[in-house]
């Protein structure tokens, strides 16, 4: 099949096993971002053959769904992010053995919006402004809202999500008049 670019296409869909399973330590990046990774096993990351971005389903611990990515670090290696929602919900602390489950996707996967956000999005005429997002994004602005404990905190997060969402949506028609204009 030659060498994947990163990017799935009809011609190099590569069939998967089901799920990969691993079990690695928690590791603190140190990066400007100060994450929280643990690294996929080089064999599982050649077996997957993707050198970018690779959406995932995984399940951390047995108990902890994410809609996420494994994100590249090296040359043939990948890691995923573990935030801190997911170690308290799983009691993980640097250092401590790890287990993770996965499922591969060949297209990024978008969790299914809350009906109280997508209200919203509609109220302010911002859903196709929403699903321009990247399936990433759009998936931190669901899991932010979902997390909530209480209805006030969930209705400050999706007024935030809002904000955010005018915001971006704010920068992308000032960049295309700025594009017109030139």
């Amino acid at each position: 099949m030659g060498k994947s670019n990163g990017k799935i296409s009809a011609l190099n869909v590569r069939e998967f096993p089901e799920f990969f399973e691993f079990r690695t330590k928690l590791k603190h990046l140190l990066s400007p971002s100060r994450c929280y990774v643990v690294e996929v096993p080089m064999r599982i990351s050649q077996v997957i053959g993707i050198k970018g971005c690779i959406p995932v389903t995984a399940l951390i611990e047995n108990s902890v769904e994410l809609i996420t990515a494994l994100c590249p670090y090296a040359i043939g290696r990948h890691h995923l992010r573990i935030d801190s929602w997911t170690r308290k919900q799983t009691g993980l602390e640097v250092g401590q053995l790890a287990t993770v489950r996965f499922q591969v996707h060949h297209k990024p996967v978008t969790a299914t919006l809350p009906q109280d956000l997508l209200r919203e999005l509609h109220r302010e005429d911002l859903l196709a402004a929403f699903r321009s997002l990247s399936a990433g994004k759009q998936n931190h602005e669901i899991r932010q809202i979902e997390r909530c404990a209480n209805p006030h905190q969930r209705n400050r997060k999706i007024q935030k999500a809002i904000e955010v969402i005018h915001q971006i949506r704010e920068r992308k028609l000032d960049s295309r008049a700025n594009a017109n204009f030139l």
